[in-house]
């Protein structure tokens, strides 16, 4: 009896054994493709967007990311079958493991503020538009005392409508932060920090 029952587990064990091995040769043998995708904004990357491979099993994959001019990086999201990490800087080293036989990289990049510096006292106001129209400042000119007091009117062209205003302070070289948004053609902001208003107008 004791032979019999010796004979089943190693029965048992052996074909345990058979199906971990099999199971480690398919995922070691498996093939692995990876999915580059901007999302949003311009900019390029390397793999260039659309499906790579294929790739081996713990194979790592540098994908790198560089915006146009004018946009900045905003994150990188690595999904590997719904499970997601997202990264601020490029590159991303991407690892083919068993948790995903297909695996993508979408690329996020955003639109810059651009950034000016004049003096320590005197800062610039700095307009621009999307669709037809105009923007005036009162007083004129485009470079303030710290201090200054300016009014900010956004005419449309004929036949465009007014939409909004959008201003921007300047808190640090390469920071910007969100002033206001005012929805009334005309407004005031006091110059204490380089400014960048955005007048956007619609058909």
């Amino acid at each position: 009896m004791q032979n019999g029952s010796g004979k089943r587990t190693i029965v048992v064990v052996s074909i345990f054994l058979l199906l971990l091995l099999i199971v480690g040769c398919e995922w070691y043998f498996a093939k692995y493709w990876l999915t580059v995708t901007i999302k949003q904004g311009e900019g390029t990357t390397n793999p260039a967007p659309g499906k790579h491979g294929p790739y081996s099993f713990d194979e790592a994959v540098s994908v790198s990311a560089v915006p146009a001019a004018g946009w900045s990086l905003m994150k990188m999201v690595e999904n590997h079958d719904g499970s997601t990490t997202d990264h601020s800087t490029s590159p991303v080293n991407v690892r083919m493991d068993r948790s995903a036989r297909d695996v993508s990289v979408d690329v996020y990049f955003e639109e810059s503020v651009p950034t000016y510096y004049v003096s320590p006292t005197k800062y610039l106001l700095d307009t621009t538009t999307e669709c037809e129209g105009t923007v005036t400042l009162s007083p004129a000119g485009g470079t303030y005392a710290q201090g200054t007091t300016v009014s900010i009117t956004c005419t449309p062209a004929p036949g465009m409508t007014f939409v909004k205003m959008v201003l921007y302070g300047q808190t640090s070289e390469r920071e910007w932060v969100l002033l206001k948004t005012v929805y009334t053609n005309t407004t005031t902001v006091d110059v204490n920090s380089n400014i960048a208003v955005e007048a956007h107008f619609s058909e």
